[in-house]
């Protein structure tokens, strides 16, 4: 049936003058979450799926150029956990004890505030193989947005305090891991860079 996404952020509507409507109703607060609830919807519709499918943990960005004794090290190091859809995977101030590696399922990192102020705004969507936390747990500044399942998922989480071992234990991985988080965020900055140039267009 028919389905339809209204924007009520002081709640105003009065939900009784809906009650004869043909289409399924739904009631948000934010015009970005009635978006991204009016993009799925449109996906699934037509086949598609938000999952761009499952990734290998050795073929993520993470592991980029290790050799198999570092994969296999790293792997030992790190555990599976699985996240059903609307499971929050990190939340905004919280510790930046951990990264997560996205194997299989899609993730939405959220903004719960700007310049003070509270808003829920969906700022990336991270697919299988993209790593998050990684900045926290190099320099140890607690977590900068809010990130949620959009489906059920499975990351592979490596902790800081087993990373900073890694320094000591293994100085090779360390600085290769270093680098391939620099890369990461290198090209992260350039895809913003792309696309705030397209808008200002």
């Amino acid at each position: 049936g028919n389905q339809m996404i209204l924007v009520d952020p002081n709640h105003r509507l009065c939900r009784d003058h809906f009650a004869d409507a043909v289409a399924s109703l739904q009631f948000v607060e934010e015009l970005d979450v009635a978006l991204e609830g009016a993009e799925y919807t449109l996906l699934r519709s037509a086949g598609f799926s938000a999952d761009s499918g499952r990734v290998e943990l050795e073929q993520c960005d993470l592991f980029a150029g290790l050799g198999p004794d570092d994969v296999a090290h790293l792997r030992s190091l790190m555990a599976p956990a699985d996240f059903p859809e609307g499971a929050v995977v990190c939340r905004s101030g919280e510790p930046g004890d951990a990264l997560h590696v996205l194997t299989s399922g899609s993730l939405d990192v959220m903004l719960a505030s700007r310049r003070g102020i509270p808003v829920r705004a969906r700022v990336a969507s991270v697919s299988p193989g993209a790593c998050i936390g990684e900045i926290a747990v190099v320099d140890g500044s607690p977590r900068s947005a809010d990130v949620v399942a959009v489906e059920p998922s499975q990351c592979y989480s490596l902790t800081r305090e087993a990373f900073d071992h890694l320094g000591v234990d293994r100085p090779g991985l360390y600085s290769a891991l270093l680098r391939n988080i620099l890369l990461m965020n290198l090209e992260r900055l350039r895809r913003n860079g792309t696309t705030f140039a397209d808008r200002s267009d």
